[in-house]
């Protein structure tokens, strides 16, 4: 089936500018030096698609093979995970932008980002376009073809800022790794362009990032004192049956295990309703079908510590590009005594650090969790990166500043309370 885009635009280079209207935007000298830098001209022609949400499905295959070269993986931009996403986590208007060098011989996917629109202010027309983040897909970073990400993001700034497309003037890139490859790109080309641009600060995130072994990482990290803790409860688990800790990475076996690992989320009362996946028929079936798709790429290991057979403590990584992400977790509740959210944890440690495809382990939480910020060792700074795509787009992008902002502080307050309502609840 063929898919039409809702926009389409071409970039300066072979075949010129667009297929509509010329190229009204301004653009630093930098640009026209005819074969230095990311302003060289191009052999086949490039050009901007925005497709709605529904199209992810069969663009499925030419998305996941972006996943497979970026700079920086973002498994929740994996097509395989994006597609079920996109039309079932919100209610907002979702879509998705991709460039392409394309021609009648080939064609070759350079980005992809889903996104929304948002208003800069109460009853302002004016409006950010944001890279799209939610409870369920914690990192806004684009994906960037490895092979000159620099001019892939400079003639994505070009097309977004040509006035006759009508499209915001200001994009904000959330939750994004302040160190990381995507990162750093898209900083330069904004500073190359000379784009007004803002950065924000978010909390740091759990990240596991360590050459050791297991054993020798829980020796030397400062918890290292708790092993005996640890094993004490483990022996004292032991007492009530048979404790066995398993790794499905087979489709048919994760299957069953994440049926199981839904079924201990739903009974796990410390799991916030908006993050659970039962309660919302779109959402369960979202999870389900994105953990199933992307264990047929083997992108999926799920955790289990099980008592007599039953789960009692379980874990959903994904895994892309020798990036892992700790994606969700639950416990036994009637068996919080014995921890089994620590001793799972535990293991999962171990089995990382002894995979050597994988380089470092997210916790992806975006609020502090005491338990992944004491058995993680690095604190990575994460930031939201804020451009407005002309040189005089600086109030647009102090407002849209304010308005990130206004939106992070509001989330601290509200977690703020609920700590206190439960604190109050426990007294």
């Amino acid at each position: 089936m063929v898919v039409h885009p809702l926009l389409e635009e071409k970039a300066q280079g072979a075949e010129g500018v667009s297929a509509d209207e010329p190229n009204t935007s301004e653009r630093p000298v930098a640009r026209s030096e005819a074969s230095e830098g990311y302003g060289a001209q191009r052999d086949i022609p490039r050009k901007l698609d925005i497709y709605a949400a529904s199209a992810g499905y069969e663009l499925r295959n030419e998305l996941d093979f972006l996943s497979k070269r970026t700079i920086e993986p973002n498994i929740f931009y994996n097509a395989r995970f994006l597609a079920p996403a996109m039309p079932r986590l919100e209610d907002r208007i979702i879509r998705f932008m991709v460039m392409r060098d394309e021609n009648e011989e080939r064609s070759r996917l350079r980005f992809v980002m889903p996104y929304t629109m948002e208003r800069l202010g109460w009853g302002s027309g004016q409006t950010m376009l944001r890279a799209w983040t939610t409870r369920f897909s914690p990192q806004g970073t684009p994906l960037i073809d490895q092979d000159d990400p620099s001019g892939v993001v400079d003639d994505l700034f070009d097309i977004l800022s040509r006035k006759h497309l009508q499209l915001p003037q200001v994009m904000v890139f959330p939750h994004m790794r302040t160190n990381g490859a995507a990162t750093k790109t898209i900083r330069e080309v904004a500073r190359q362009r000379q784009l007004p641009m803002q950065v924000l600060e978010n909390a740091p995130r759990p990240f596991l990032i360590s050459d050791l072994t297991g054993e020798d990482y829980f020796q030397k990290h400062p918890t290292g004192g708790q092993a005996m803790q640890m094993q004490a409860l483990l022996e004292n688990l032991s007492e009530l049956g048979d404790v066995q800790y398993t790794v499905s990475t087979g489709i048919e076996d994760i299957r069953l295990k994440f049926e199981r690992f839904i079924i201990l989320e739903n009974r796990t009362e410390r799991t916030k309703q908006k993050t659970k996946i039962v309660g919302d028929r779109y959402r369960e079936a979202f999870a389900r079908e994105a953990v199933n798709n992307l264990a047929e790429r083997g992108a999926v290991q799920l955790h289990s510590l099980e008592l007599n057979d039953k789960t009692i403590a379980a874990a959903i990584l994904f895994i892309e590009n020798g990036d892992a992400w700790l994606w969700k977790s639950a416990c036994s509740e009637s068996l919080r005594s014995f921890m089994p959210d620590s001793l799972l944890l535990q293991e999962v440690v171990k089995h990382v650090l002894a995979n050597p495809a994988i380089k470092r382990l997210d916790a992806c939480t975006l609020t502090e969790h005491p338990l992944l910020n004491t058995i993680f060792n690095v604190q990575e700074p994460q930031e939201t990166l804020i451009i407005g795509l002309h040189k005089d787009a600086h109030r647009l992008a102090d407002k849209a500043t304010a308005k990130v902002r206004f939106r992070n502080q509001s989330s601290a307050l509200k977690r703020m309370l609920r700590q206190v309502a439960r604190t109050i609840k426990l007294v």
